[in-house]
C-alpha cells in the first residue's frame, strides 16, 4: 500500500468515526424547552402558567386648566371632564392631576413632577 493511499485511508476512518459518535448540535435560536432530550411527547408536559400582566395606570403628559374648559392629555389622548379611555373615566381635572373612575374606585393619577423642582445640573462652559 502505497503513502497516499494509506493516508487516504486514515482521513476517512478518523472523519467518519466522529461523526457517528458525536452527539447532534442543539440549534442555538431554538428555545430550551423544546430542545430537550428527555422529551418524548411535548403536549404530555405541564406547562406554567405565564403571570398575568401587570395594571399599568397610565400616564397624566399634561394638564390644561383654563377659564372656560379643562383638558388633561393622558397617553397622547386629549381628554375633557366625562370622557373615556381604556375603560376609565375622567371624573375632575385638577392642577396636580386628575381623578379617574375606574371598575375598583376612584384613582388619582398625578402629573408628573414640575419642572422646577427638578435638580438642575449645570453645563460646563466650552
Amino acid at each position: 500500500m502505497n503513502d497516499s493511499t494509506c493516508l487516504l485511508l486514515t482521513f476517512v476512518l478518523m472523519t467518519s468515526g466522529s461523526t457517528v459518535c458525536a452527539k447532534p448540535l442543539r440549534d442555538p435560536t431554538r428555545p430550551l424547552a423544546s430542545s430537550d432530550a428527555g422529551r418524548t411527547n411535548a403536549s404530555a408536559t405541564p406547562r406554567a402558567v405565564p403571570p398575568k400582566p401587570a395594571v399599568l395606570m397610565p400616564q397624566l403628559q399634561m394638564v390644561l386648566i383654563g377659564p372656560n374648559r379643562r383638558t388633561v392629555v393622558i397617553d397622547g389622548v386629549l381628554l375633557s371632564e366625562g370622557d373615556d379611555f381604556n375603560g376609565l373615566r375622567v371624573i375632575e381635572i385638577r392642577p396636580d392631576g386628575v381623578v379617574l373612575q375606574a371598575a375598583s374606585g376612584l384613582r388619582l393619577l398625578p402629573l408628573l413632577t414640575p419642572a422646577a423642582e427638578l435638580p438642575v445640573t449645570p453645563v460646563p462652559a466650552k
